[in-house]
C-alpha cells in the first residue's frame, strides 16, 4: 500500500483487542483502540479514519449500529467486521457495508481482509 492507513479498532475484548492493534501496528497501520461503540464515534469524530474494524458485539451498541452511525459521519469509510458467532452477511449486504471475518483467525487472514476492505 502506498500510504499509512488509519484503522479504528472497536473491540470490547481486551485480549483480543491488543492483539489485533499490535498486528496492525506492526504492519504499518496507524491504529486507534475504543473498547465500544460510544467511544468509537468519538474517535471517529475527532480523528481522520479509512476503516473501521469492529466487533459485531459491543458495550453500548452493537457492530452494526456503530457502522451504520459511523457512515453517517463519513459516508466513505470502510467496513470490517469481527464475529466470534455464525453470521452470513449476505442477507444484509446492502445494510452492513462491509464484509465479515470470523473469530478466530489468524494475522494473514485479517491482514488480507483488511486490504481487501481498503480497497472495495
Amino acid at each position: 500500500m502506498d500510504r499509512q492507513f488509519n484503522i479504528l479498532l472497536a473491540e470490547d475484548n481486551l485480549s483480543i483487542r491488543a492483539v489485533v492493534a499490535h498486528i496492525l501496528r506492526e504492519h504499518g497501520f496507524n491504529v486507534l483502540v475504543a473498547e465500544g461503540g460510544d467511544e468509537a464515534i468519538q474517535l471517529l469524530v475527532a480523528h481522520q479514519v479509512d476503516l473501521l474494524l469492529t466487533d459485531v458485539v459491543t458495550p453500548g451498541t452493537n457492530g452494526f449500529d456503530l457502522a451504520l452511525h459511523a457512515k453517517s459521519i463519513r459516508p466513505n469509510l470502510r467496513l470490517l467486521y469481527m464475529t466470534g458467532y455464525y453470521y452470513d452477511g449476505a442477507a444484509d449486504k446492502d445494510i452492513l457495508y462491509g464484509r465479515v471475518i470470523h473469530k478466530p483467525f489468524g494475522a494473514g487472514q485479517l491482514l488480507a481482509e483488511i486490504v481487501q476492505a481498503l480497497a472495495g
